[in-house]
């Protein structure tokens, strides 16, 4: 009896335990869970970047990016995205630090469904090149990438899908030795972004466009 007392008694209190986890604010999220790169090694920066939309974490997408800083030598605007803007395809020229977190964090709080996947170049063979200078400024330990992406979102009855052609320079991060931050991303539109049309009659749209495209909606 005393044995069936116990069994109950410490069931009740790791109920009342979860209980309060979950209510707790200052408890640990998913995100907190997620093996996240340390950004030492290059590829570590487009690591986090799948994992900032799988995961909705900005805070991590801030991290990677790198800050202004207007006491910094060099690069003190910090990060930019560039667009590439075509004949019918009107973006944003480019988005800065602050602007490209701003639009980033409002894609990770109202879309429904969300999915990036980047992937080797299905132009370019190299995964990483070496440059000697970014935003005409010199830079040491500074590499070029180029990038295929995968882009799935949804907003509402809208579904958007994109294929195509990113580049990223990373180089070292001036707060944190030893690591790499992102310098610029460009959405080079090499590839024509498809759309596709759902045979069957329903009431989500599917239409193909760019990642900067979806960026520039939401700035």
């Amino acid at each position: 009896m005393r044995r069936v007392a116990l069994i109950l008694i410490s069931i009740s209190l790791a109920v009342i335990f979860l209980c309060c986890g979950e209510d707790d604010p200052g408890r640990p999220g998913v995100g907190s869970l997620v093996g996240w790169p340390d950004r030492t090694e290059k590829e570590d920066c487009i690591e986090i970047i799948e994992l900032v939309y799988e995961h909705r974490n900005i805070e991590k997408y801030r991290e990677v990016l790198l800050k202004p800083d207007t006491d910094r030598e060099k690069f003190k605007y910090g990060y930019i995205w560039y667009n590439k803007v075509s004949q019918g395809n009107p973006l944003v020229l480019s988005l800065d630090y602050d602007e490209d977190c701003e639009c980033t964090q409002r894609i990770l709080d109202n879309a429904e469904m969300l999915q990036l996947s980047l992937y080797p170049s299905v132009i370019v063979s190299e995964t990483w090149t070496k440059i000697d200078e970014v935003f005409g400024e010199p830079c040491e330990d500074c590499w070029y990438t180029q990038r295929n992406y995968r882009f799935y979102v949804s907003f509402g009855h809208d579904m958007f899908m994109g294929d195509d052609e990113v580049s990223f320079v990373i180089g070292p991060d001036p707060g944190n030795p030893g690591k790499y931050v992102i310098y610029r991303a460009d959405d080079l539109l090499t590839m024509l972004s498809f759309l596709l049309k759902p045979e069957k009659q329903h009431s989500i749209s599917s239409q193909g466009i760019s990642w900067g495209a979806v960026k520039s909606m939401y700035r």
